[in-house]
């Protein structure tokens, strides 16, 4: 690369000077032996301008010289305009060169993005394959307890909005970005079965404008906020839990939650966070905001307005 570089340059400073030289014909007399004789030489604009020569020759010769009534010239020399046709050509090769390299430069980007996007998705089955025996034992239990105090009509709702639930997560493989309003439709269904299994000790609102509903975000982005909420704070009824998702002005989903610390709280390494957070880098484009101040877990969602 930088040796067609150096050419290119050399090139470009020589060009300039093969330009000056200029093709013509001289009609001379020689000696008057042969009344005009044609002679191809080689010589600059300003010998031309001077001789009052056209300048549509194709031959050049060096060794110039220049009598009172002939001029004289041996070895040749390539033409100024093959000159310029080679350096043309050359320009071209070296367009050429740096296209193809340029090309090479996005076939490794893309190369790298395939495999971000790879291990992302590695790392969110990863993350599924966690959620959903976790969340199925505790659903088990759940609909064991309703089964136990005869609730009939409790029961039939609860194996409803489960069936939804898994109906929506074995789905997400197929997807990427959803609407708000099919997400809330998941996170209604998922929080009901929380509400039986925590009763009178989990509440949650939702406050979502109507505009932002048709908004996209990536699917499942709320479940691990929720989760993350029940699984770290503590839950009873001496301190329920509230969380609340909301939308802002500027098109955040916000879901936020009074920080109850457990006192055996084990160090988390936050894989949900981070492959949300990913997600939404490769995905929207956009960062999610994250901040525990003034006693309270916060996140904000980006929401993306997209056609369908």
């Amino acid at each position: 690369m930088g040796i067609v570089l150096v050419v290119a340059l050399g090139l470009i400073r020589l060009y300039p000077v093969l330009n000056k030289l200029v093709i013509g014909k001289i009609y001379n007399n020689v000696s008057g032996s042969h009344p005009y004789a044609e002679r191809s030489v080689l010589i600059t604009k300003a010998t031309a301008k001077t001789l009052d020569v056209p300048p549509d020759s194709v031959v050049y010769h060096d060794k110039v010289r220049v009598g009172v009534n002939a001029v004289f010239s041996t070895d040749s020399y390539p033409s100024p305009l093959l000159i310029e046709h080679i350096f043309v050509l050359l320009t071209i090769m070296l367009t050429m060169l740096l296209l193809h390299l340029l090309d090479k430069k996005q076939e490794m980007k893309l190369e790298y993005e395939k495999i971000k996007i790879e291990k992302l998705q590695n790392s969110y089955n990863a993350l599924m394959g966690q959620i959903n025996p976790h969340f199925f034992f505790n659903s088990l239990n759940g609909l064991n307890s309703l089964i136990r105090i005869g609730e009939r009509e409790r029961t039939l709702e609860y194996l409803d909005g489960l069936s939804n639930v898994f109906r929506y997560i074995l789905q997400s493989n197929h997807k990427t970005l959803v609407p708000l309003d099919e997400e809330l439709q998941f996170i209604k269904a998922y929080t009901y079965l929380l509400g039986v299994r925590y009763e009178n000790k989990l509440f949650f609102s939702i406050q979502v404008d109507e505009i932002c509903l048709q908004m996209r975000l990536p699917i499942l982005s709320l479940l691990p906020l929720i989760e993350n909420a029940v699984k770290h704070n503590i839950i009873s009824m001496q301190h329920p839990l509230r969380i609340e998702i909301y939308t802002t002005s500027e098109n955040l989903l916000v879901v936020s939650n009074h920080i109850q610390p457990k006192m055996e709280e084990r160090v988390c390494n936050g894989i949900g966070l981070k492959n949300l957070q990913g997600r939404y880098e490769m995905l929207v484009g956009r960062n999610i905001q994250i901040d525990d101040s003034n006693g309270v877990f916060t996140v904000s969602l980006p929401l993306l307005n997209v056609l369908k």
